[in-house]
């Protein structure tokens, strides 16, 4: 069927268009085998190759009688339909992917490299067996076969691929009546320049062909080139017509005709391809935007757009459990309007991510006390780099910073007494040793008097609640603003900040009085009644952590020296007061 089809063609072209030459003036017969090996694995390709070469030889064999250059002349089309497709079988020619790099590929091997290479042998051919000028064998063969690529290659790719019959498949009801409409004002454009008007200006249909292009997609667009080409070729054909008027030479009326054919078939089908794409970008848009609205609807997250101004433009996602409103409420809001209490914080964090060119991330109290947001903000730009606005996603952290926040609270809890362990409570004393550097400072020391007694006596269950009890006492204490914490086995800690030590003695004097309350059974009759020796220390011109601790533990080691029970102060305080006085 391929060498029929392609046989036919040659011969009718041969027939129709060489007028005596020995280079025929039209040749679609190359863009209908070069389309259908653009359809075919590249397996089949020999054989259609082969098919093709059988037929161009019969055609010029029956049209001219000769075989000799002929079959030479079977040869360069073969070679030139082969470029095509190897050029184009990676990317399909007919720009149906909706790319207009591909049609400009297209232009580039179907109308330029292809039948030029392929016009250098053929004029060649012609010259040698048949005395035919070199220049005017090449620049027949070259225009013939480029022009006849680039206008017929399209519709037979379109005609064999099923691409028309798809079409047409579409046009029912509103679109087919629109397409019918469009098909029709072309048409009768086309038969006026082309029958009724000899003036020159058949390019006019240039507008009606963008206008077909625009409306009916690239389909439509081939389907209207097709109709101006059979338009345009029958009143040339019958001596009617601009083109008639302009040249009594039929290969001359042949090359004018397919170069405007050309150039209007490479202005619709460019605008055809970024057309395609363009449709298929925004429903891939539409698509995503669903998909957004759909995954924001069913999660805990809410996307804001602002422009340039700071106004929010667009809201999706769960507006109301994060921000307490619509979505819809917070379109043409401010940034400092969405969020209140935190707007002006929001805004710097926009200004921030415009300026630095980063996401930034910034965390926002939500709407309950234990509510909190983290903030993701990047800004938007256009494809020349400028600043178009911003992107905020929002979502709720509250789980998440709250078990963070319980476990950094129990890495630093005594899981006993329930107070602050040696590691919180060495962090609070370096923050206020270091945050307030001239502000009143005390500390005091605890040990239980004979605490291994207890556990030796009574066992160690007994101890643990004697722990429990006194520092339940040192967790009431705690109320008065200072801060209570074991450091270790029987070993306590109190932090008086802004507190004198006169003050801080005071509150040690209600826990040593508290401790002497304490009655723990450890059973058979038995009582634990423990007591506790207290060490103070106030904090000195200079004195750093240790040091308070230091001075602290000395006067612990006096308390117990002197019989325990008791509180005592260190001696550096009673010094210094001395040498204040002596001053």
């Amino acid at each position: 069927m391929a060498a029929l089809v392609y046989a036919l063609l040659a011969a009718a072209t041969i027939s129709l268009s060489s007028e005596g030459r020995e280079v025929a003036a039209i040749w679609p017969a190359n863009a209908f085998l070069a389309a259908l090996l653009l359809l075919r694995s590249r397996s089949g390709w020999p054989v259609l190759l082969g098919a093709g070469y059988l037929a161009n030889v019969a055609a010029n064999l029956v049209t001219r009688g000769d075989i000799q250059a002929p079959a030479l002349f079977g040869l360069f089309n073969m070679a030139e339909v082969l470029i095509v497709a190897l050029a184009l079988a990676s990317k399909d020619a007919d720009s149906s992917a909706g790319d207009p790099s591909v049609v400009w590929r297209f232009a580039l091997w179907a109308g330029f490299i292809a039948p030029a290479i392929s016009a250098v042998l053929g004029g060649s051919t012609a010259a040698v067996f048949y005395g035919q000028s070199f220049a005017e064998a090449w620049r027949i063969w070259y225009v013939a076969d480029a022009l006849g690529l680039l206008i017929c290659m399209p519709f037979f790719h379109a005609l064999l691929s099923g691409e028309f019959a798809r079409y047409l498949g579409t046009l029912a009801g509103r679109r087919g009546r629109e397409s019918a409409l469009v098909l029709s004002a072309v048409a009768a454009i086309s038969i006026v320049l082309f029958w009724a008007v000899s003036l020159p200006i058949f390019f006019l249909i240039e507008l009606p062909v963008l206008v077909a292009t625009f409306r009916l997609g690239r389909s439509g667009a081939k389907v209207t080139v097709l109709l101006v080409s059979l338009i345009g070729t029958a009143a040339t054909a019958a001596g009617y017509g601009p083109i008639v008027a302009m040249s009594d030479d039929p290969a001359t009326r042949a090359a004018v005709l397919q170069s405007f054919l050309a150039v209007i078939m490479l202005t619709g089908l460019p605008v055809a391809a970024i057309l395609a794409a363009h449709r298929q970008l925004i429903a891939r848009l539409s698509v995503s935007e669903r998909s957004l609205r759909l995954l924001a609807a069913q999660s805990p997250v809410l996307l804001l757009h602002f422009d340039r101004q700071g106004l929010c433009s667009n809201a999706i996602g769960a507006a109301e459990p994060l921000l307490g409103a619509h979505a819809g409420a917070l379109v043409g809001r401010s940034v400092e309007d969405v969020h209140p209490r935190e707007g002006r914080r929001l805004r710097a964090a926009l200004l921030e991510a415009e300026a630095e060119g980063r996401p930034i991330v910034v965390e926002l109290p939500g709407l309950l006390p234990s509510a909190w947001i983290e903030a993701q903000i990047c800004a938007s730009r256009d494809s020349e780099g400028g600043f178009i606005g911003t992107v905020v996603a929002l979502h709720d952290i509250s789980v998440h910073r709250n078990r963070a926040q319980a476990m950094a609270k129990m890495a630093e809890t005594d899981s006993l007494t329930g107070l602050l362990n040696r590691t919180g409570f060495m962090r609070r004393l370096d923050d206020q040793v270091t945050d307030d550097p001239g502000q009143p400072l005390a500390l005091a020391l605890i040990d239980i008097d004979h605490f291994k007694l207890v556990n030796d006596n009574y066992g160690h269950l007994v101890g643990d609640q004697v722990l429990r009890e006194i520092g339940g006492i040192i967790m009431a204490e705690q109320a008065e603003g200072c801060i209570g914490a074991r450091l270790g086995g029987d070993e306590f800690v109190l932090l008086f900040p802004a507190a004198s030590i006169e003050r801080a003695e005071a509150m040690c004097q209600r826990i040593l009085r508290g401790v002497e309350l304490i009655r723990v059974d450890a059973g058979e009759g038995m009582i634990a009644c423990p007591s506790i020796s207290c060490g103070i220390a106030a904090r000195q011109t200079g004195h750093r952590s240790g040091s308070i601790m230091l001075d602290a533990d000395r006067a612990l080691y006096h308390a117990k020296a002197e019989g325990r029970g008791c509180i005592r102060r260190a001696e550096t305080e009673s010094s210094m007061s001395l040498l204040a006085s002596v001053v």
